[in-house]
């Protein structure tokens, strides 16, 4: 029986689905969808749905195929022409994607993000002039936009502008320290509980376990509910820490509880997805979840067992599938560079580009404790020049490179992104966990803004203006803001396969 005479309508249609596909059965959701799109070829709904999930599959060309026929159907909608960009250029036809950016330009020239991406397939082209032009009308649109600041001077180096692009810098750089300056909060980390099922090699809960140390602590509902009262409306909650989130007997209430408050804007949740039954995180996002970042360090069972021990790598991409499949679009990997897993990077990316369409999130490994992972100089500088040049290969993943080298930018963080124990103390940021080293109060026995705002707050903020404290040693952002101290040495280090 088709579809159509099913359902009598085509948003029941779409409904139904969808909901196909949120339950894990993806390959009936998508037969569903061209039955769709078949019964009801008129209208762009059918043909807009598809196309996500396409894109979220990564099978851009059909995906294509389903935008372009939405356009025809609807040809004054910018987004559709943004999505058309967007597959156009995962498939590398960037001069498709121009045309389909410029399109969307045009319905809305105040649409900053389709001026950012022709800006950037303009550059991928060498067509630098086009590009600071596209760049410059952004500017008009947003003038303390960093990014393109940072961009305006790159295109600019190509012109070989070096007054331009050194003005550019000054003021990216001048706009940094200004953000950094101001006290608006972003979005809070929240630790709910320090209980963990993995054992990772320099990890502070490992560290400390082995040391007799470490203590386990749920934070209960009741607590997490008067955190979140005290919580002024903020861009996201990110519920992530040293233990494993979803060892919570409670999560799926707090994560309820937090969508309820209407105080963020997204809830984000970092976990390593293996404590529960895959569906547990899938039910998650019906609980008020917006995206689920999992920690993936390797999908080799030897280097895991090293790395991440209890990590059982054929269970984990597994249910990475799943979850690409259930949710798409909603799915992040957040994955850590040591000196042990540097070398199986385009292994990994290779292994995750086969999943699905994924962004994948580095940070360089940081000395809790255990400083045997730590990346020297060389390795920092060569992850951050090679990564890049790997990325084209992998059209699926969209690779983000955290804080490897140095930069002269004044952190954000204890501004912007401060951190919640699982025992209720606000710390600078997600680097310092250990209320017992520092603390700035408890927001258990104050409100979150009496801490967060008191004197002795502020007065450390207004002096890490000036200086980073020893607290933060070991991190990038604190390393910049003082001459680099020795560090041991490593030129034997090959190319990651794939790179130039």
């Amino acid at each position: 029986m088709s579809i159509s005479t099913e359902i009598p309508d085509s948003s029941q249609a779409i409904n139904a689905s969808t909901q196909c596909i949120k339950d894990g059965d993806i390959e009936r959701g998508l037969q569903m969808l061209e039955e769709v799109v078949k019964a009801f070829p008129r209208e762009s709904e059918g043909f807009r749905e598809l196309a996500s999930v396409l894109v979220s599959l990564g099978e851009f060309q059909k995906a294509i195929l389903a935008l372009k026929q939405a356009t025809l159907l609807c040809p004054k909608d910018m987004n559709l022409y943004k999505q058309l960009g967007y597959a156009h250029y995962h498939v590398k036809e960037y001069s498709a994607a121009a045309a389909s950016y410029r399109t969307s330009i045009s319905l809305s020239p105040k649409d900053l993000d389709s001026r950012r991406s022709l800006a950037e397939i303009y550059r991928m082209q060498e067509r630098f002039p086009e590009s600071l032009e596209q760049i410059n009308e952004g500017l008009v649109l947003a003038p303390e936009d960093v990014g393109l600041w940072e961009g305006k001077a790159v295109i600019c180096e190509h012109l070989d502008e070096k007054a331009l692009a050194m003005s550019a810098l000054k003021r990216a750089k001048a706009l940094r320290n200004k953000q950094a300056a101001r006290p608006r909060l972003g979005s809070v980390n929240v630790e709910v509980t320090t209980f963990c099922n993995f054992s990772c090699a320099g990890c502070l809960r490992t560290v400390m376990v082995e040391q007799g140390t470490w203590r386990n602590r749920h934070l209960s509902v009741e607590e997490f509910q008067k955190v979140v009262e005290g919580m002024p409306h903020t861009e996201g909650l990110l519920v992530w820490g040293v233990g494993e989130p979803s060892l919570h007997p409670n999560l799926p209430d707090i994560i309820k509880m937090a969508s309820l408050s209407k105080k963020f804007s997204r809830i984000v949740l970092t976990s390593d997805i293996s404590a529960r039954d895959i569906h547990y995180y899938i039910k998650l996002f019906n609980f008020g979840l917006s995206h689920l970042v999992v920690s993936v360090d390797t999908l080799d069972q030897g280097l895991a067992n090293q790395i991440r021990k209890g990590t059982k790598v054929d269970n984990l991409e597994s249910r990475l599938r799943t979850l690409l499949q259930s949710c798409p679009g909603r799915v992040d990997i957040r994955t850590v560079v040591s000196r042990k897993n540097i070398m199986d990077l385009s292994n990994l990316f290779d292994r995750l580009d086969r999943l699905g369409v994924l962004r994948v999130n580095l940070q360089p490994y940081a000395d809790l404790g255990n400083p045997d992972g730590c990346l020297t100089w060389e390795e920092l500088a060569w992850v951050s020049s090679q990564v890049p040049k790997l990325a084209p290969r992998f059209t699926n993943l969209t690779l983000v490179m955290g804080e490897f080298l140095p930069s002269p930018a004044i952190c954000t963080r204890p501004w912007r992104d401060p951190y919640v124990t699982a025992d209720g103390h606000l710390t600078p940021c997600c680097r310092l966990t250990d209320s017992r080293e520092f603390s700035f109060g408890n927001i258990l026995e104050s409100s979150f803004k009496e801490v967060y705002d008191s004197p002795e707050a502020r007065n450390w903020r207004e002096n890490f203006l000036e200086e980073s404290p020893a607290i933060c040693d070991s991190c990038q952002m604190h390393i910049s803001r003082k001459a680099p101290t020795s560090m041991p040495q490593r030129k034997d280090i090959p190319m990651l396969q794939g790179g130039s």
